[in-house]
């Protein structure tokens, strides 16, 4: 069985919050040592380019520890910022790619 951890941001990831947001984030990652990390942004209603920058970071820093990132519950938003920027695949879970 994977072993499995959650992330889910409690609030928006902008420019304001990504520093905090990654920490905790890297924490998590070091702590648990997971082969699966779910990210879900079901709670996070507004993502600006930093936020994306984040994403990305963390799928990087997933790779780096031999884990793979599950993006969970993308917004409309989201989606459609990652898509103007052409990084939309940074967005595909792990397993699709």
């Amino acid at each position: 069985m994977t072993k499995q951890s959650y992330f889910k941001p409690s609030q928006n990831l902008t420019f304001a919050t990504v520093t905090a947001q990654r920490a905790q984030f890297a924490a998590l990652l070091a702590k648990e040592q997971s082969l699966r990390i779910h990210c879900d942004l079901t709670d996070v209603q507004l993502c600006d380019s930093a936020g994306l920058a984040f994403l990305i970071d963390a799928r990087r820093m997933c790779h780096s520890q031999n884990s793979n990132l599950v993006i969970e519950h993308a917004s409309v938003d989201l989606l459609a910022l990652a898509k103007l920027y052409g990084i939309e695949k940074i967005l595909d879970n792990d397993e699709e790619q």
